[in-house]
């Protein structure tokens, strides 16, 4: 039986639309979740105040060099940053930005030894004043720029949400809060209470900028600040046998990750998206010249797809930074945490790599902020409380230690918390 040739046009026609019809399934991408719009509505829809811009403007300038004020070296580097990168204007997710201007040398001391470790505290404790105020007088300009950066009282991220968002050199506070801590020491030795309160008010300080940090750096970078300076407080007490005031346990401001996960999210989807427009604009070239890159990414790429993907694991973390000590760690135990997404293996595979790309420990980030409330709760304890050692709680799981390991009270960790803070310097007459 022969075909006419009408018929052989239309099985032709048929095929076609078939393949035209299957391209189009292929190369479909689907819209963001409502979850999704949430995300990118809290990151990067959030109108700044001039304080905000002049207090991030200055944490860029904190470097500048003596003879600049760093206020006016942050203002004029963000002068020079790509207006599409700012929070009030649209996205720019792989924008170029200057150098950072950072000229002022950071201190060098073993002073500025990690706190957590016992041996710090102790060098710390026993280290000569004169040597200490040498070290106050050669830099005494960071220590005054980092108070000046403490009179700001609204502080706020500015540029937008990108892969290669210029970040703050925050050694210069890690090192300027330090002098004030070893400042504070010093005047400890003569005018005990007013050191003592000067430390409190710090401490509260610091809690007050850990509730604005938008980002995971400047949360995390808060957050050991914050652990210093409750063993700074600790040292200054181990003479003292009146009780203090307890400090307060931290609040849903301070331990929310809702605005640096929402960020995380919206510089990948972002990332994401441009990826795949340079790909459309450049589809045209690589017809012609032969390139496959582009082309693959087109077939094998669906941003919004693999954005979807990410938004149940970053509701995850939010909801996991917010839970109270004790249930943030029986959910550790008994949960399993949210596997690798993945989606549409064949259709997105490239979207699905980038999934599988080992990112940044969240859980880990979490459990130090945990710690340091949880930390809160054992100084109370000790300095507010006056309870014995048999008498202190664990608040990660009641039925877990608290035990001495010679000057410190410590905290039996549950088994997925072996490397956060968990101790406390106590008194020298509870030896």
């Amino acid at each position: 039986m022969r075909f006419k040739k009408s018929s052989w046009l239309a099985i032709f026609a048929i095929v076609i639309a078939v393949w035209f019809t299957v391209a189009l399934f292929w190369l479909h991408d689907t819209q963001l979740s409502p979850a999704g719009e949430q995300l990118l509505e809290l990151s990067d829809k959030r109108p700044t105040t001039q304080e905000q811009r002049n207090a991030y403007a200055y944490l860029f300038g904190i470097g500048a060099a003596a003879d600049q004020q760093p206020l006016e070296v942050g203002q004029r580097y963000f002068a020079q940053v790509p207006n599409s990168t700012t929070l009030d204007t649209e996205q720019g997710a792989t924008a170029s930005f200057p150098e950072l201007p950072n000229t002022l040398s950071l201190p060098e001391s073993e002073l500025f030894c990690g706190l957590h470790k016992a041996a710090c505290l102790t060098s710390i404790e026993k280290a000569k004043a004169s040597e200490i105020a040498t070290l106050l007088q050669e830099n005494d300009l960071l220590m005054q720029r980092v108070n000046e950066f403490n009179r700001f009282k609204s502080y706020k991220t500015i540029t937008q949400p990108a892969a290669n968002e210029p970040i703050p050199i925050y050694q210069y506070l890690f090192k300027g809060y330090r002098l004030l801590q070893l400042e504070m020491l010093i005047q400890h030795q003569e005018q005990p209470s007013q050191a003592l309160q000067h430390a409190i008010n710090l401490l509260q300080h610091l809690r007050h900028f850990l509730a604005q940090q938008d980002t995971l750096i400047g949360k995390l970078v808060y957050t050991k600040v914050l652990h210093d300076q409750l063993d700074i407080i600790s040292l200054m007490l181990r003479n003292h046998s009146e009780p203090i005031e307890p400090f307060p346990l931290l609040s849903h401001e301070e331990k929310s990750l809702a605005i640096p996960c929402a960020r995380e999210f919206s510089g990948f989807y972002h990332l994401l998206v441009e990826i795949k427009a340079k790909s459309l604009a450049s589809f045209h070239k690589d017809i012609l010249s032969g390139e496959a890159e582009n082309i693959k990414n087109l077939a094998f790429f669906k941003p919004v797809m693999t954005a979807n993907a990410m938004v149940p694991n970053t509701q995850y973390l939010t909801d996991l930074s917010l839970l109270p000590v004790h249930d943030f760690a029986a959910k550790l135990a008994h949960e399993t945490q949210p596997e690798k997404p993945k989606v549409a293996p064949f259709r997105n595979y490239i979207g699905n790599v980038l999934l599988d790309i080992a990112g940044p420990d969240w859980t880990l980030y979490v459990s130090k902020i945990m710690a340091l409330d949880a930390r809160i709760s054992l100084f109370n304890q000790i300095y507010a409380d006056q309870l014995s050692t048999k008498e202190l709680s664990n608040p990660f799981d009641l039925q877990l230690a608290v035990t001495r390991q010679d000057d410190q009270i410590c905290l039996a960790l549950p088994d997925q918390l072996k490397s956060v803070r968990n101790c406390i310097l106590t008194r020298k007459s509870d030896r």
